[in-house]
């Protein structure tokens, strides 16, 4: 008996070191230099591709570019907040494991 419950408890504890590692690997996307810059690796520079900005900001932070958008361009920087969270609703869901998935350890 004792040792279901220990196998149960090592999957459950493996399952959550998986899930911490796979999200600190992953990171959050930010869609800021997807929609409105073009990174140069070569300069380190980042490029506004709003049309008529001439701006070139070093990096590719995401908050600079945030910032520069919500300063120069506050239309553009709207429709981001919208894309993003958009994106974060959809993160949002629970994954729910059934607990048949781990009475099956006996099989």
């Amino acid at each position: 008996m004792y040792v279901f419950f220990y196998l149960f408890l090592f999957k459950v504890l493996l399952l959550k070191y998986f899930v911490k590692t796979l999200n600190g690997i992953m990171g959050k996307r930010n869609p800021v230099e997807e929609l409105f810059f073009k990174f140069n690796n070569d300069s380190n520079k980042s490029k506004c591709l709003i049309e008529g900005c001439p701006s070139y900001l070093t990096g590719r932070h995401a908050s600079n570019l945030e910032r520069h958008l919500q300063k120069i361009h506050p239309d553009d920087f709207n429709k981001l907040l919208l894309k993003k969270q958009g994106s974060e609703q959809n993160k949002k869901q629970k994954v729910r494991i059934s607990p048949i998935f781990y009475m099956n350890i006996r099989q």
